[in-house]
């Protein structure tokens, strides 16, 4: 049987030397471990387990130390891609989106702001064979160039009473004439204006900025790679393309999920 759970604590308030004790104790982590852990601004996995109930069982014991544990599937969390929304408009019955999709007043409970990154890594390698001058033995000389090109995208989650609803707006693929006269040129400017209205919407509507502060870490895949030439001048060329997508994705999942659960 598979590992098919992951059981998550939320960031804490503190991370004092008595709580990475009771981390590093409770789940058999190295304290160095325990303390990167707690350091984090996201929820991190502690625990692998096979089944739910192995992983409600962590959970107990989590809570027991002080730690407010929560399991995930694995393919839950492979699964998280949220619907995007090209559109809106404000009616007294709520919030509805184009191409689909709607928040009753009231039932928007969630919106985590933050920011895609990707970018391409071109590296290019040109090694040059040089023969001696008595014909024997060679002289190799390698000289390396990178091009690389980078991007950022904001994005909005919007999630209702539970994580399994939600809808993602980016603005710069976003028409805000929604916002009426309140409509800016500014992309920014709409964002901010939009988010007021959010709240007017839903009162008590819970803000997060921490993946727009703190965006997860880039992801680097080989898309290319090939070899041109030999002796004496022989090309290297290795392209990587860079992203933090599904990395951001993930974690406004398990953030989503770690503040509406309780």
């Amino acid at each position: 049987m598979t590992w098919g759970y992951g059981v998550f604590i939320p960031p804490p308030s503190t991370s004092d030397p008595a709580l990475i004790a009771a981390l590093a104790q409770v789940t058999g982590l190295a304290r160095i471990d325990a303390q990167m852990i707690l350091a984090s601004h996201l929820p991190r996995r502690v625990f692998t387990s096979r089944t739910a109930s192995e992983g409600a069982d962590r959970v107990r014991s989590l809570r027991a130390a002080g730690f407010d544990g929560f399991v995930v599937s694995f393919d839950a969390l492979a699964r998280a891609r949220p619907p995007q929304v090209q559109a809106a408009s404000f009616t007294p019955e709520g919030l509805a989106f184009e191409p689909a999709g709607a928040f009753q007043p009231g039932e928007l409970r969630l919106l985590i702001h933050g920011e895609f990154l990707s970018g391409f890594d071109i590296q290019r390698t040109v090694t040059t064979y040089s023969r001696g001058f008595s014909g024997f033995g060679h002289h190799e000389t390698q000289e390396t160039t990178h091009d690389r090109s980078s991007s950022a995208e904001q994005f909005l989650h919007l999630y209702g009473t539970t994580h399994d609803k939600v809808f993602e707006l980016r603005p710069q693929r976003f028409n805000f004439r929604c916002l009426g006269n309140d409509f800016s040129l500014t992309a920014s400017q709409n964002v901010k204006t939009f988010i007021q209205r959010l709240h007017t919407l839903s009162p008590d509507l819970r803000y997060d900025d921490t993946l727009l502060r703190f965006p997860p870490v880039l992801d680097d895949q080989v898309v290319s790679d090939r070899v041109a030439g030999g002796d004496p001048i022989r090309l290297e060329v290795v392209q990587h393309k860079l992203g933090n997508e599904t990395g951001a994705i993930r974690a406004s999942f398990l953030l989503a999920l770690s503040i509406l659960r309780g």
